[in-house]
């Protein structure tokens, strides 16, 4: 499986495009597919949302990490293992931090 990264513009950039397909569509009141476009309107407010939120460090500096390994080049399948080494001690290094987020995050899912 390959690391797929996808920016926040970009989600924004795909989800518009479904909605002008959705906008397009016969949607009566109570319809099924009315239901899909007002989900799909809710789901690019919660996105835009986002754009406004300020990262935190944490989470910038692994995006960026991962970005760079991603875009360096490989040999074969694997990526390079500096890259891995310097992923790995960002999290070890912010375990605290990435632990707190994924446990409110596990906490919003129930």
């Amino acid at each position: 499986m390959a690391l797929k990264l996808f920016s926040l513009d970009d989600k924004i950039g795909a989800m518009h495009v479904e909605l002008v397909d959705a906008r397009r569509a016969n949607r009566s009141p109570g319809s099924a597919a009315q239901r899909q476009y007002e989900i799909l309107k809710a789901i690019a407010a919660d996105l835009r949302g986002r754009q406004e939120l300020p990262r935190n460090n944490t989470l910038g500096e692994l995006s960026r990490s991962l970005q760079k390994m991603k875009d360096a080049p490989r040999n074969g399948p694997a990526f390079d293992r500096d890259y891995m080494t310097t992923i790995v001690n960002i999290i070890v290094n912010r375990w605290p931090t990435i632990s707190q987020a994924l446990e409110r995050f596990g906490d919003d899912m129930e």
